[in-house]
């Protein structure tokens, strides 16, 4: 949370008016992220999240704290694999899988929440107020360390 930064009077970009949001369904893309990861795995599930993410278009205006949880799952999913290729490196007894299974279904219960709090913040982001905008950063899908390590 270090990164999301001083709060500012207004979004840094023209907002779209209100009549361009389009609500979501927390628990379509619960039950669609969980169907790709029981299809997929993390792999599938990593896909299926960022077509969600990707469908909500360039426009910043709405869905901010939806973005956020679909860019945590991304990440959750993307460096699961790379946690247990890690461990096994380390020659570590227990498995990451489970505690990032744990991680990656924490998220489904916040969907719901997340595309509520969406549409009560769409009116004021579309009047300028960053008042969900501002409050979540934005999460990277990839982990510095294992960018690093795996170019040593």
């Amino acid at each position: 949370m270090e990164k999301v930064p001083d709060f500012k009077e207004k979004l840094p970009f023209s907002p779209s008016s209100l009549a361009h949001f389009s609500p979501r369904s927390g628990n379509k893309i619960a039950t669609a992220l969980l169907r790709a990861y029981r299809t997929g795995g993390f792999e599938g599930a990593s896909s299926a999240a960022n077509r969600e993410l990707n469908g909500l278009g360039s426009d910043l205006t709405f869905h901010p704290m939806l973005r956020h949880m679909l860019e945590s799952v991304i990440r959750v999913a993307n460096l699961a694999p790379l946690h247990e290729n890690r461990r096994l490196e380390l020659s570590l007894k227990e498995s990451t899988l489970g505690l990032s299974k744990w991680l990656f279904f924490s998220h489904f219960s916040a969907f719901q929440f997340a595309t509520w709090l969406d549409a009560k913040a769409a009116p004021l982001h579309a009047e300028g107020l960053p008042i969900v905008f501002q409050d979540v950063p934005a999460i990277p899908p990839v982990s510095d360390f294992y960018a690093a390590l795996s170019s040593r």
